[in-house]
């Protein structure tokens, strides 16, 4: 689709009473500061957006007096005809001063504004003309196709979206299967998986990875630290086999002949003994692993403190980051502030200016009536034109305080959803602190009563049948000190049976620990292999997506990508002249740049729109592009707007300023 510009009609805007342009293919505008060229192009935009050419809604398109007031009581109206593909389309904004009277008052009093809007003749409701004109073409892709500067003052992310429109249909597959070295990633891309998302999720796995790791180091640590009591050179084999004896020997002397009654009596003690010495094994064994794993949860709530220590580190280094740009902001806001009150004081100074009375400055005398009144008229239309150039840096100012404050907003939301995980994870720290010290501080690992009740009120029966033994058989018994000497080697070795086998089961722990170490070492390794082919990738395709979209601009080269110094990729959009940024290069450069923009987006979009560029002066050489262009030039001489088109467009037509009509209209 291609838009151009017919006909422009503007009566009662701004500083421009009557005024009709027809517009060549090419239209140059020349003449001095505060001429009016700047305000044909707000005309142009406010007929089809009710919008200026900065994008403000609110800014006075009334015509003012020669004091800089208001003028009512008019109509102000613009115009345009457009050619859209060859066919001729009328669109008209007319905005009038609306006064109602009220019962018994004297005279009507101002009561707000009426827009009627009409496309080719015929009156439209002020939605419908705007879905009419949004159809035609939406407001943000005119402004990027009419203004040079327009595409480079978006956001960087926004910028990126579209002129990644060029190169959609390169996926990552096809950048893959041209390269060998990373045939290993197709796998992944068959199944749909983009290189982005795998690398996200490496970087997740190694996370847990790490995790794992540590967990298990900490598990290998806490069991290699535990001690038990086996004496030095302590054999297992020889200690069962010395159990093996006692316990045959226990045997032995209960077979001797004893009379009925004691051997009966001794069978009993043997039994209740033997319930004992289970018992206290019992009771040995649950300790011990009462202990293992109490040490191992001491060990697994440390590695969590410690993990939560971190992600509290990196909270408190996350909200202090937070801070200091707020800090900016507020600052860069108070900065703007100061400087709207600078432009209180110019308003004021340059409202407060009077037209004085001169001479001329050729022969120095009185001017004429005729010319004190045009130079009056000039002087006017100066001071209006400085005043509104003051008010619309004060409506860039706000609109840059407003942003500013919404980031303030989001960086403050921000720091408060930081101060709210930074509060959870203290809580849980906290209670990982207060169970280790409940764990330490605890007198005992294991609950025994249970087991020590058994035990007492099997000693209390051992005892009571012994009492009862000694009373049957009053005569010494020769293997008593024997017996005694027997039992407490078994309580011995039976003790120290139980600490080799938990040393045993341990030692087999810390193996498995290992293994699963090794397992998740392997793991991680391949992790970072992966990893590292990822970023290698998004590297290459990078490099790779860079060139194919420059290759459509001429001018411009957009950095797309930048490299960190961990080596990964992260995601820009700078657009660059000989590699200097855009912000940075001079005026005739960003002209030409943003033009060189514009070639690429009509081809995008495929829509051609007229072009307006202001300040044209500065560029020796304007780029030219297959779509009409109009160009604002500031010259000394033209006290007045003067247009150039061609020959033939002079001769044809006629540029009806308020002077001509005036003559007409007396003739």
């Amino acid at each position: 689709m291609e838009i151009k510009i017919k006909k422009m009609t503007i009566e009662n805007f701004k500083k421009i009473k009557k005024f009709e342009l027809e517009f060549p293919e090419d239209l140059k505008i020349y003449g001095r500061n505060a001429t009016g060229k700047t305000t044909l192009l707000d005309a142009f935009t406010w007929c089809l957006f009710e919008k200026d050419s900065l994008g403000a809604t609110k800014f006075n398109w009334k015509p003012l007096n020669k004091d800089g007031t208001e003028m009512h009581n008019l109509d102000t109206s613009v115009e345009v005809i457009l050619c859209v593909d060859g066919t001729e389309r009328s669109y008209k904004r007319l905005v009038r001063e609306v006064y109602t009277k009220k019962r018994g008052e004297a005279e009507a009093t101002f009561a707000g504004h009426e827009t009627v809007c009409s496309i080719d003749g015929i009156d439209k409701s002020v939605g419908d003309y705007k879905k009419a004109i949004n159809d035609l073409i939406k407001e943000d892709l005119f402004r990027m196709l009419t203004t040079v500067t327009y595409f480079t003052s978006l956001n960087w992310d926004k910028q990126r979206e579209i002129i990644f429109s060029l190169v959609t249909s390169v996926s990552d597959k096809e950048i893959a299967v041209d390269n060998p070295e990373f045939e290993r990633l197709l796998d992944y891309l068959n199944k749909g998986i983009t290189v982005a998302d795998l690398l996200k999720q490496t970087k997740l796995e190694k996370q847990k990875l790490n995790v794992q790791a540590n967990d298990l180091a900490t598990r290998i640590s806490t069991l290699n630290n535990m001690s038990f009591n086996l004496p030095d050179g302590y054999n297992n084999a020889d200690a069962e086999m010395e159990l093996k004896r006692c316990y045959t020997r226990q045997r032995e002397i209960a077979a001797m002949p004893k009379k009925g009654k004691q051997l009966e009596l001794e069978d009993t003690v043997y039994t209740i003994e033997s319930k004992i010495r289970e018992l206290q094994n019992e009771k040995a064994t649950s300790i011990a692993k009462a202990k293992q794993e109490h040490e191992l949860r001491v060990s697994e709530l440390a590695a969590k403190a410690r993990q939560l220590g971190l992600e509290l580190a990196r909270l408190d280094e996350e909200k202090s980051s937070t801070r200091l740009r707020i800090k900016h902001a507020e600052e860069q806001i108070a900065a703007h502030k100061t400087k709207k009150e600078g432009l209180y004081a110019k308003y004021d100074e340059i409202n407060a200016k009077k037209f004085a009375e001169g001479n001329c400055a050729f022969c120095g005398q009185p001017l004429p009536a005729d010319k004190r009144k045009e130079a009056e008229d000039r002087f006017n239309l100066a001071k209006a034109e400085e005043l509104e150039t003051v008010v619309n840096d004060g409506k860039i100012i706000n609109q840059l305080v407003n942003d500013l404050e919404k980031t303030i907003a989001t960086l403050t939301a921000q720091q408060e959803t930081a101060s709210d995980t930074a509060k959870k994870r203290t809580e849980e720290l906290y209670q990982a602190q207060q169970e280790v010290n409940k764990i330490t501080e605890s007198a005992s690992v294991l609950d025994t009563a249970k087991l020590d009740a058994e035990i007492e009120k099997q000693q209390e029966r051992l005892n009571t049948v012994k009492r009862v033994s000694d009373k049957q058989d009053n005569r010494e018994d020769p293997f008593k000190d024997e017996l005694n000497r027997l039992e407490n080697e078994v309580k011995r070795l039976n003790e120290q049976i139980a600490e080799y086998k938990q040393s045993v089961n341990n030692a087999a722990r810390v193996e498995d620990f290992k293994s699963d170490l090794q397992r998740v070492n392997v793991a991680s390794a391949a992790n970072e292999t992966l990893q590292t082919l990822c970023e290698k990738f998004l590297a290459h395709k990078a490099g790779f997506l860079e060139t194919k979209i420059n290759a459509y601009f001429g001018i411009v080269k957009f950095q797309l990508f930048q490299t960190q110094i961990n080596g990964g990729i992260t995601e820009t959009c700078v657009a660059t002249v000989d590699g200097v940024p855009f912000p940075s290069i001079n005026s005739a450069a960003k002209i030409n740049a943003g033009l060189d923009i514009i070639k690429t987006l009509q081809m995008i979009y495929g829509v051609k729109a007229p072009i307006w560029i202001d300040n044209a002066e500065s560029v020796t050489d304007i780029l030219v592009l297959p779509c009409q262009m109009i160009k604002l030039y500031v010259t000394d001489d033209d006290r007045v707007m003067r247009f150039e088109g061609g020959i033939d467009w002079m001769v044809d037509n006629i540029i009806k300023s308020e002077e001509k009509i005036e003559k007409e209209e007396r003739l």
